[in-house]
């Protein structure tokens, strides 16, 4: 894969801005998960390592790495300087897929910032240079903010397409419905 410039940091607007989350960054992401149990549903992999900041720290040194590694573009969203919303967005080149997990902190649901986030994170997810030809997110029938979230990105459920996840992309939620949305798509919405 040809090198592609990270797209973090970017400031979207005067007081919503995209960045990487490393290590460094351990406690706070620490703190952000302690006052939002709620993700725990979204984001088991950080959700378990609650109070555990070795194991946090060394999570986002992961992260960093495939982000460096062009097989990721995770992010968070700081809104007035705080956490807000994290995007998670892993690529497997050999399958040509990625999936997409998102989600707000409780204090900003509703603000479409997540919307914005994973509107970025898509357009340099879906960049020529990326092995990605379909995104696909897990979400539960219950999420009615994901679901919003997911249609109006563009993704469909996979099933009213006939398609199904290729065995790569983690079904990150049981009961979850498996959505997609294909880059000719997503290059349809953003003309």
């Amino acid at each position: 894969m040809s090198e592609i410039p990270l797209p973090y940091p970017i400031k979207l607007d005067e007081r919503f801005r995209l960045e990487l989350l490393g290590p460094e960054s351990a406690e706070e992401l620490d703190r952000f998960f302690m006052a939002n149990p709620h993700l725990g549903e979204h984001d088991r992999y950080f959700a378990e390592k609650t109070g555990n900041i070795a194991a946090i720290r060394e999570g986002l040194i992961k992260v960093q790495q495939r982000v460096h590694q062009g097989l990721s573009l995770t992010c968070i969203g700081r809104y007035d300087g705080e956490i807000a919303t994290s995007v998670a967005f892993g690529i497997f080149p050999d399958h040509r897929a990625a999936l997409l997990g998102y989600f707000a902190a409780k204090k900003f649901e509703g603000q479409h910032l997540v919307t914005r986030t994973c509107r970025y994170v898509l357009s340099h997810g879906f960049d020529p240079r990326r092995p990605v030809d379909a995104v696909w997110a897990s979400i539960s029938p219950e999420n009615v903010r994901s679901q919003y979230v997911s249609h109006a990105l563009g993704f469909v459920a996979a099933k009213t397409m006939g398609m199904v996840a290729p065995a790569c992309v983690p079904r990150t939620n049981p009961e979850g419905v498996m959505h997609v949305l294909i880059r000719e798509a997503w290059q349809v919405r953003a003309e």
